[in-house]
């Protein structure tokens, strides 16, 4: 008769788990940063200060092919653009602070939705869209 091979203990199984789901989401972030951008952007515009405009949290936009749901936080102020990604997403998205003389803006409809894209960055090449209702409230901000 042979031997069955033991099973594997579940105090290993539920570890072995969480590392490989810690290990997923941040692969994923990972894909995410680079392919909306917003590593290129980093390289350049991160920042660790405290933003002192006004700012709106949970916003939705979309950077190249990456459409970003309710966890945006966007701000305004004289001197320019706040962007960072609510703490669950934070890895390989660190906080970003755009000068306006580096952005500039088109009205653009996005799935006949209509909106504002901004150009990030002069030769980064990365945009973010956002709808018509927070851009103006971006605009009223820094002026």
């Amino acid at each position: 008769m042979e031997a069955q091979p033991s099973p594997v203990p579940i105090a290993l199984l539920i570890p072995l788990f969480l590392l490989s789901f810690v290990a997923l989401w941040m692969f994923v972030n990972l894909l995410l940063s680079l392919v909306s951008g917003w590593t290129v952007l980093a390289a350049r515009y991160r920042t660790e200060q405290p933003f002192a405009g006004q700012v709106w949290t949970f916003q939705s936009g979309q950077m190249r092919l990456v459409s970003i749901r309710n966890c945006l936080t966007i701000g305004a102020s004289r001197e320019g653009l706040y962007l960072a990604m609510m703490a669950l997403f934070r890895f390989r998205h660190p906080p970003l602070f755009i000068p306006w003389s580096q952005i500039q803006i088109t009205p653009k409809k996005n799935f006949f939705r209509k909106g504002m894209e901004f150009h990030l960055g002069g030769e980064q090449g990365v945009s973010l869209w956002i709808g018509a209702n927070l851009a103006e409230r971006l605009r009223q901000a820094s002026i």
